[in-house]
């Protein structure tokens, strides 16, 4: 075909060769820019999604408890701590991979706290007592002290409470109380001194150390009537200790947070494969319960990622189906050129006259 030939047809079908040019780049850009590009937005997508789920759903967590703890288990919040590593070893590799933060939680069960300066009209008032991993870094004091020694020389536990609470409460560091542990008709079963050393403050209240509950910030309101508020005060490991030394009943909770940030799309399903088989790498040391909700939000963004990733497949195809389809304009496709215009012959014109 000759150049002007070619100017020709190019002039005679210029909207067709624009079609074509244009479906060619989009096409290119779907099998080459597009998938990058892709891939950043749905890993964007994955970490805010993930984020913005619930405690539940982003925390895989162990517990086990309420016992009384045997003298040969003493002392406890050591040897219960300790599985908080010896867990997060057990997992599969890429459930280890995606977990950020985590944090270990011995507590008592409740016991009634009473004392001069908790006025009756206060209410009944029932406090855990709470030791583990995180809780000081992440206050600052406002009064008093830490519980440095655990157990004061008279054998009364040291205890510290958040600063929303003591102003609830009426108390401040320097006040002394007795807790006791009480059975169904409010007969005592034990007891022990406790003194109020220091109140805090948060650094930050929505930090991850502070979801374990009930909550450490704030008075828990009775469940019903004539029942008690909860509230829970950090103690130092020796206090917890001494306490459950004297069988008093304690929980563990060990908590594991996925970073939404070390979540990867491609990595998906390797993870909730990960989280499926999790309750069949329990540790044999203590009996654990686990509890989890980490695979709802992964599995659904899972679902949503294959059918976007279908639909993207499916306008690729058809964009390739199109540019294969037409072919160019001339001989070769079957069309016939466009007629040539022949001029009139004169002789015919006179003719007609």
């Amino acid at each position: 075909m000759s150049l002007p030939g070619a100017a020709r047809r190019v002039r005679a079908y210029g909207g067709q060769f624009l079609l074509l040019a244009v479906l060619t780049l989009v096409t290119a850009l779907l099998i080459t820019g597009v998938p990058r590009v892709a891939d950043r937005l749905t890993g964007q997508g994955l970490t805010e999604y993930v984020a913005g789920q619930p405690v539940a759903r982003r925390d895989l967590a162990y517990s086990a408890g309420p016992d009384v703890v045997p003298a040969s288990d003493q002392p406890v919040v050591a040897s219960r701590g300790a599985l908080l590593a010896a867990v997060e070893e057990k997992m599969p590799a890429e459930v280890r991979d995606a977990i950020g933060e985590r944090w270990f939680a011995a507590q008592t069960v409740p016991g009634r706290l009473r004392g001069p300066t908790l006025s009756d009209d206060k209410g009944l008032i029932d406090l855990h007592l709470r030791a583990g991993t995180g809780i000081r870094e992440a206050a600052t004091l406002v009064d008093g002290r830490w519980p440095e020694r655990g157990v004061t020389p008279a054998g009364a536990i040291e205890v510290t409470l958040a600063e929303t609470i003591a102003t609830r409460l009426g108390v401040a560091a320097g006040d002394r109380f007795r807790l006791s542990l009480l059975d169904r008709d409010n007969n005592v079963l034990n007891s022990r001194p406790v003194d109020l050393v220091g109140v805090w403050r948060p650094n930050d209240p929505a930090g991850g150390v502070w979801d374990t509950l009930p909550s450490m910030l704030k008075l828990s309101p009775p469940e019903g009537d004539g029942d008690p508020f909860v509230a829970v005060a950090y103690t130092a490991d020796a206090g917890l200790n001494s306490i459950t030394a004297r069988e008093w009943p304690v929980t563990f909770g060990w908590r594991y947070r996925i970073a939404p940030d070390r979540l990867e799309p491609g990595r998906l399903d390797a993870l909730i494969a990960g989280v499926d088989g999790l309750d069949r790498a329990m540790p044999t040391e203590v009996k654990m319960t686990l509890s989890q909700g980490v695979d709802i939000p992964l599995r659904r963004f899972a679902d949503s990622l294959a059918a976007a990733r279908t639909l993207l497949a499916v306008i690729a195809a058809g964009l390739l189906a199109t540019l294969a389809g037409p072919r160019a304009p001339g001989r070769s496709a079957g069309r016939a050129p466009p007629p040539r215009r022949v001029p009139p012959d004169p002789g015919a014109r006179r003719l007609d006259r």
